[in-house]
């Protein structure tokens, strides 16, 4: 049987609203392709307190120079995909999986990349679904398309960066 969880973000503000719309989403997918929702799953708030929650992954927090700070629930929910709790991970766009890759350590901008990490989860059996761009990541023939999104968002980190260090 195939599990799935959802990985996502809460803003800063409508937290119940956005944390129910994230539900539904992962319970329609789940549904429209007769998977089963994973008993795994936490939400990391800022100050790094953690609530269980039931097939979804998301980290509470705000958006630091383009950068996303807080990323436990994203960390943990690698590490628990590669021990086969899971599959299928649903996550909104592209862009969300590359912000989340990228780090600011001591002023320094380091990431990941993230068809390594696609390639990785692969060799797991784990594949990602983007939503907005509607593609999975267990297709090798997605790849081209899916180097050409991330690329795009890392340039759209980094001009991001480069706005905020001007306007400071």
């Amino acid at each position: 049987m195939n599990k799935v969880i959802k990985y996502g973000r809460l803003p800063r503000k409508n937290q119940e609203k956005a944390l129910q719309k994230q539900k539904e989403e992962l319970m329609q997918f789940a549904k429209e392709r007769d998977y089963e929702i994973a008993e795994t799953g936490i939400l990391t708030r800022k100050t790094e307190e953690t609530e269980k929650l039931h097939g979804m992954f998301i980290d509470e927090g705000t958006y630091k120079k383009e950068i996303i700070d807080n990323k436990n629930s994203f960390i943990t929910m690698l590490d628990e995909a590669k021990y086969g709790e899971f599959n299928q991970i649903l996550i909104e766009d592209t862009s969300i999986f590359v912000k989340c890759g990228v780090f600011n350590i001591d002023n320094r901008i380091l990431g990941f990349n993230p068809m390594e990490l696609i390639e990785d989860l692969r060799v797991h059996k784990v594949n990602v679904h983007f939503m907005k761009e509607n593609l999975d990541t267990i297709d090798n023939s997605n790849n081209m398309i899916l180097s050409i999104l991330f690329h795009t968002a890392e340039f759209e980190i980094i001009e991001g960066i480069k706005r905020h260090k001007r306007n400071q």
